[in-house]
Parts: C-alpha cells; sequence; structure tokens
C-alpha cells in the first residue's frame, strides 16, 4: 500500500465535529467526506506502527553493537541453534564438515609470543665466557664441545616514541685573536633539526594509529621530549610532500590489478569544507575513499579525501590501466555512487551487505532471518574450503558455480515466493531486505 511510505497529512477536527463524527458513525450516516477520514487516520495508524517498528529494530541493532561482538551465526542465534536450516541444496553445496569449518589459516593461535614475534628486536649474541668452540668437555672430559644453539630470553623496555640528543660539540678561543675552533660533527648528523625518522613517527602515530597530535604533545611532555602539536603538523606534512610521487607510483601500480574492492565514508575536514564552500562547489559533502587492488600477487590500498565519491576515484584510477587487460572485478555494495562510469568493470555486490539487512531485522523476523543467514553462511563456508585448498581464482570460481551457485538460486525462488504470495508485505522491512536481494541478485 503507497500511503504506508509516506507521511500521512495532519488531520485537524475541532471537538464539535469530532462528536458530530461519533454521533454519524453510530447512526451508520456516515458521508464521503467522513470515509475519506476515516481511510487517513488508518494509513496514519500504520504508518505509525511501521515507524515505531523501524525505529525498535534500530534500537536492538544498537544494543547488539554494544553486545555481540561479531555476527557470526552462533553469537546471533545461540550454538543450540547450530543444524537448523542446513539442509542440503541441489548440486552439493550442503554444510561442510566440521573439521573444515573451525580451520582458518588467517586466525593465529592465542598465548603469549615468542622471539620469533618480534622480527624487529635487537638481538645480542653473548659468548660464553670461558668456553669455545672445539674445547674439551670439563665435564667429562671425554667429547669436544660443538655450537648447539643460543639461548633465548626476552625482554621487552618502554621507551618514548621520540628521543632528542643534544649533540655539544666542544669550542676552543684563542686567549690572543680571540678566535673560535669548533670540533666538526659525524657526517650522519645533519644541519635538520628534526629526523626524518621522527617525522616518519609522527606521521605513524596520527595518521597510522589515530593518535591525535595534542594527545601526542602530553605523552612526550611527560617523557620530557616536549614537541608541540603545532610542530607535529608541519612534520607530518613533510612526510606527505615526501610521499606524493610514491602514492602516484602506488596509483599507476594498482591500476593493473585484477580485483578491487572500494567503498567511501561521511568525513569531516573543517578547512577542505571552508574551501569547497568558497569555491562554491556543486557538491560540498566530504568523502574518505578506501581502495583496496589485488595486484602481482600483492595488495595495494589507496585511500582518498574529498568531495568525491568511491566510484569517480575508482575511475581516476582504472584511467591510468594499460588498454590490453581485460576489465577487472570491483567488489562493492550496491550504492550508484560506487561504481565508475566511462570504465569497463566486471561488478560484484557485497554479499555481506545483503546478509546484514536480514541480520537488522532478527528481533521481528527470526525464522526468516534464521533460514537466510544459515543458507549464506554455508557459502562462507564453500569460500574458506577454498582457501584451505589454496586455490587459485579459477579453480574458487569453478567451486562456487558447484556449491554456491545452486544455494544463491535457491535464496532467489526463496525470496519470489515470499514476495508474490504475499507472505511477507512488499514495504516492510523484510519486504525491503528481500527486494534488496533480487534486484541485486545477478550482480
Amino acid at each position: 500500500m503507497k500511503f504506508i511510505m509516506s507521511e500521512p497529512k495532519r488531520l485537524e477536527l475541532t471537538e464539535a465535529e469530532l462528536e458530530e463524527f461519533f454521533n454519524r458513525l453510530e447512526r451508520d450516516e456516515l458521508t464521503d467526506a467522513d470515509r475519506k477520514n476515516i481511510k487517513e487516520i488508518m494509513a496514519a495508524f500504520v504508518w505509525m506502527a511501521q515507524k515505531l517498528e523501524d525505529k525498535d529494530l534500530s534500537i536492538k541493532r544498537l544494543q547488539r553493537l554494544f553486545g555481540v561482538k561479531t555476527e557470526k551465526a552462533n553469537n546471533l542465534f545461540g550454538k543450540s541453534d547450530k543444524g537448523k536450516d542446513d539442509k542440503n541444496p541441489p548440486g552439493g553445496g550442503g554444510s561442510l564438515p566440521e573439521s573444515t569449518k573451525n580451520e582458518n589459516p588467517e586466525t593465529k593461535p592465542k598465548g603469549k609470543n615468542g622471539s620469533d614475534d618480534y622480527p624487529g628486536a635487537e638481538r645480542i649474541i653473548y659468548p660464553h665466557e670461558s668456553l669455545k668452540v672445539g674445547d674439551r668437555c670439563p665435564s667429562c672430559d671425554l667429547g669436544n664441545l660443538y655450537r648447539y644453539g643460543f639461548g633465548t630470553i626476552l625482554r621487552l623496555k618502554g621507551g618514548s616514541p621520540i628521543t632528542a640528543t643534544v649533540h655539544q660539540p666542544e669550542q676552543l678561543r684563542c686567549s690572543g685573536c680571540q678566535e673560535l675552533f669548533t670540533a666538526k660533527l659525524p657526517e650522519d648528523i645533519g644541519p635538520e633539526r628534526m629526523d626524518a625518522s621522527a617525522k616518519a613517527m609522527i606521521a605513524t602515530l596520527r595518521y597510522g594509529v589515530g593518535l591525535p597530535f595534542y594527545r601526542t604533545e602530553k605523552l612526550l611532555d611527560m617523557l620530557q621530549v616536549p614537541l608541540p602539536d603545532s610542530t607535529q603538523w608541519d612534520m607530518a606534512e613533510d612526510v606527505v610532500n615526501a610521499a606524493y610521487p610514491v602514492f602516484n607510483a602506488l596509483m599507476g601500480v594498482a591500476a593493473q590489478g585484477s580485483l578491487f574492492n572500494a567503498d567511501d565514508t561521511t568525513m569531516r575536514v573543517v578547512w577542505l569544507k571552508k574551501q569547497l564552500l568558497a569555491e562554491g562547489a556543486d557538491r560540498t559533502g566530504i568523502f574518505s575513499t578506501g581502495i583496496l587492488s589485488k595486484v602481482f600477487g600483492h595488495e595495494i590500498a589507496l585511500f582518498f579525501t574529498g568531495n568525491k565519491h568511491a566510484g569517480e576515484n575508482m575511475a581516476t584510477i582504472l584511467k591510468m590501466r594499460d588498454s590490453g587487460l581485460a576489465p577487472p572485478n570491483l567488489m562493492c555494495d550496491a550504492l550508484s555512487r560506487n561504481k565508475p562510469k566511462e570504465v569497463d568493470v566486471v561488478y560484484g555486490n557485497c554479499m555481506d551487505h545483503a546478509r546484514r539487512d536480514f541480520v537488522d531485522l532478527i528481533p521481528k523476523y527470526e525464522e526468516e532471518c534464521r533460514h537466510f543467514i544459515k543458507r549464506v553462511g554455508v557459502i562462507y563456508g564453500v569460500d574458506r574450503q577454498a582457501k584451505l585448498e589454496k586455490l587459485n581464482d579459477f579453480a574458487r570460481l569453478d567451486l562456487h558455480k558447484l556449491k554456491s551457485l545452486p544455494i544463491m538460486e535457491e535464496l532467489e525462488t526463496w525470496c519470489k515466493r515470499k514476495l508474490e504470495q504475499r507472505e511477507v508485505e512488499p514495504n516492510s522491512p523484510l519486504g525491503k531486505s528481500l527486494k534488496y536481494f533480487l534486484n541485486h541478485f545477478g550482480e
């Protein structure tokens, strides 16, 4: 019903008009105007119920953000729910063996880190104080000593991310002519006050781990290395200027990738906002775009912040692509602003976005959401199997065609049936999720 989607008009009746309306209703003498008012009242009631439902879902989603930390099925439905809706569809796409589900090559076992987990640690070798290789054994006096290995004792020490060194060359002055003689500094001590390593550390703290300049200033001040936030800004800017050639080169290499992931999010940059307003830009919203390119067996991550959407930034990169290469694969959500124009790509919409729509609806439609999420979970299991077997892109695609495609087609049929047989109201939250999946099924 269309009126459910639009906000109802305000209906104003005086007390006398309302009393006359109730009298006509009791006498069954309703006028056309009365019937119209009743229709608007019912539309307002349904609209309000739907809005309250949407608000409740938002509250449930917020509770989940601070409660359940992941969206795994066991966390959403509980381990006791395991096994429900795990029937085998046509094509052999059933659940994977339990041993396959529990293995994850990307998951590192938890526990204490060993010495091998510190590749950047300084390693100091301590020779034996009285023995060496080839000496006679002092215990049995029968054999000779050989190098067995080295013991390992790990020690962690605290320190400042920025250290200050005061170089003091000796100065001598003649008592007669007053000429000053100053000792020469080593060649590796340049004229600049800020070493390149200090600039890189400040940039990493700010933009690598998100530590604001003023917090870094407080930390360094406690460590007796005063460094104002304004100075840190200048240091970080020097790093950016030096890194631009590298960034541009990475863009050219990333453009040759076979697989791209792209998305953007809103960003607040006060200076950039003022600049866009002063220039009278058509679009003054600011976005940060993240683009990941898989190329030559490596991954290159690029970030752009400005008033361009992800699709526009993707187009900028792909225009640097060699013309002889086949169109790359682009994985993104279904927003039109994520799709680049005037370049050829093979789109693949994000399955997580479709799944998350159902995750958000669990409080109201648990049975339907459980079915959808469990079936998608089998597809994720197929992908885990491909990773465990270290399949190449073509073998991985063949495996998904064999085991995942039947499940996708089953879900397509299930969604269509729910809508066509009116088992679900098309304009309800669940109906919208079903239509989202169907609208982007071919992508």
